[in-house]
Order: C-alpha cells, then sequence, then structure tokens
C-alpha cells in the first residue's frame, strides 16, 4: 500500500518523503496535545475508554482547524 501511495505521490509530483515527515509530525504533534489535555482533566490515557480517547482526540483536532 506504502508503494502505491509513493507511485501516486510521484505522479503527483509530491515529495513522498516530506509528506510522510509532515503527516508523522501532524500526528506527533495533535498526540502531544491530546496527552497534555488528559492530563489538565485528570484523564489517565492509559485507563481511559476509547470514547474518551476519541473525544478528546476530536476536541484536538476541531480546535487546530478552527485556528486555521
Amino acid at each position: 500500500m506504502l508503494f502505491s501511495a509513493v507511485n501516486v505521490a510521484r505522479f503527483l509530483k509530491i515529495d513522498s518523503e516530506k509528506a510522510l515527515y509532515d503527516a508523522c509530525d501532524k500526528f506527533i504533534g495533535r498526540f502531544t496535545k491530546v496527552e497534555a489535555l488528559a492530563n489538565e482533566r485528570g484523564i489517565d490515557m492509559k485507563t481511559a475508554s476509547l470514547e474518551q480517547l476519541n473525544s478528546l482526540w476530536d476536541e484536538v483536532k476541531y480546535n487546530k482547524m478552527e485556528e486555521n
């Protein structure tokens, strides 16, 4: 699948390595904010439910979208 994505990127003249790094950086940044938000609210990420984690993720994601 990754090979196919690289071929599509090459066809679209996108630097696939940079795109992958950017996606990883975006994920790491968002996850770091989720951890901080969970900590602020006293939520232990190891024991939090999937619903709680998804809710935090969505909150961080939509707050970022509003900033742009």
